[in-house]
């Protein structure tokens, strides 16, 4: 199997061939991100990836961002090797798509381990069948999302003809507890019966294969259908009081979100909210990690940092409730009528989000947009107090309180919606 060694250091890179050399691979080194760029996007590219953090032309997290962002690769196992901080680059590298990390000076035997966990795993999703995976009972179409836990596609049901979601998980997050995990919530989300909820259907569960199904939203998510649309403050609040009483059902089913963000929130070509992905993939995410790993991921919490309730940026992910979802709109809410975010951020280091959400206090919204109406105002205060017992109970009543706005003011008393990088 082919490896690439991308390391601006000729010494580091020898050291590592010579390794990886002895353990069976075949090895292919690059001296610089752009070199690297070309070797994985030329004819028969590697299928495990080595790559510096830090290397001239482009960075290794950069080449790690690119990859499991074109849908049109294949499957690219990456190790990131970083002499950094380890909490940031822990961070900063599984939003990046990193399969795994090590810190340099690189252990020998802690490689050859996780090198050997990548084979297992590329030789368990090879490029054809990554490409067009074979899911009894469906045709695939095409894919539609590829993230780091694994594989959204469209599909057909063979038997009815019905188009659907599937999102097939990597086998490498499965683990017999996860399993457990993910066959309840699984469960509980075919209960779902709400317009502003996507339906899951079905699920496969088994360490070979594991899928759900789910309702086939056309469309595209929340930031971009306000862009395109370049919706006022207004439909953009009646939006999120739709997706509040969405989030709400999900809640009264005993399911929390823990990811809400724009991304998982999808519009109708009619205009209609659907949220989706209610945590079923962060539930088979394997506990079992090495120890070294565990002692750095044990304070960092399921969810996306610029969405993340303070709580979660604290690393107590474990006492989630409904009021963490309400912290998540009220930030998704904050972000699209202020055109900032409700905190102080560095966005060029998550571990720095992170720690200004935990500690950080929030911006009054009318330090941004003089005119914005105080019951507003005070609305998203509430929904982003920083301890929960202050913030609104369930996402119902914020949804409600959303509504009184609606009811209360006639006009638009915020500028014209800004939309963050």
């Amino acid at each position: 199997m082919k490896v690439l060694i991308a390391d601006d250091s000729a010494m580091f890179r020898t050291v590592l061939q010579k390794h990886v050399v002895g353990w069976g691979f075949e090895t292919i080194m690059a001296e610089d991100g752009e070199q690297a760029w070309q070797i994985l996007t030329g004819e028969h590219p590697p299928r495990i990836a080595l790559l510096d953090w830090q290397m001239p032309k482009m960075e290794g997290i950069e080449i790690c961002r690119k990859l499991k962002s074109n849908l049109s690769m294949p499957f690219v196992y990456t190790i990131m090797l970083t002499s950094r901080d380890a909490k940031e680059d822990v961070v900063a590298g599984l939003e990046s798509g990193a399969d795994d990390y090590l810190s340099k000076p690189v252990d020998a035997k802690i490689l050859r381990s996780r090198m050997m966990v990548a084979k297992r795993i590329v030789e368990a999703v090879p490029p054809q069948e990554w490409s067009l995976p074979k899911v009894p009972g469906f045709e695939i179409v095409h894919v539609l999302g590829k993230g780091t836990s694994g594989t959204v596609w469209k599909a057909k049901r063979l038997e009815s003809g019905q188009e659907v979601a599937l999102k097939i998980v990597r086998p490498d997050l499965v683990t017999e507890e996860a399993l457990r995990r993910f066959a309840r919530e699984v469960q509980v989300a075919q209960h779902f019966n709400h317009p502003y909820v996507a339906r899951v259907y079905d699920s496969h569960i088994d360490r070979s294969l594991c899928y759900y199904s789910m309702e086939l939203v056309v469309g595209n998510d929340l930031a971009k259908h306000i862009a395109r649309e370049h919706l006022r403050p207004r439909s953009v609040i009646e939006l999120i009081v739709k997706v509040s009483q969405g989030v709400e059902h999900a809640h009264q089913q005993g399911v929390i979100h823990r990811d809400l963000k724009p991304a998982n929130i999808l519009v109708t070509r009619d205009g209609q909210p659907k949220v989706v992905d209610f945590g079923l993939a962060k539930s088979v995410r394997r506990s079992d990690v090495d120890a070294d790993a565990t002692q750095t991921l044990q304070h960092i919490a399921i969810g996306t940092p610029l969405y993340m309730a303070p709580e979660q940026a604290r690393g107590r992910g474990d006492s989630a409730d409904a009021r963490t979802d309400v912290y998540a709109i009220g930030t998704i809410l904050y972000l699209l009528l202020i055109g900032h975010h409700p905190h102080k951020l560095n966005r060029t280091d998550n571990w720095e989000v992170m720690r200004s959400i935990a500690d950080g206090e929030v911006r009054r919204p009318s330090i941004f947009q003089p005119k914005i109406s105080p019951v507003l105002e005070g609305v998203l205060m509430k929904a982003l107090a920083r301890e929960p017992e202050n913030r609104y109970a369930s996402a119902g009543e914020l949804g409600a309180d959303l509504e009184k706005c609606l009811a209360t003011t006639k006009t638009d008393r915020a500028s014209d919606t800004h939309f963050p990088s």
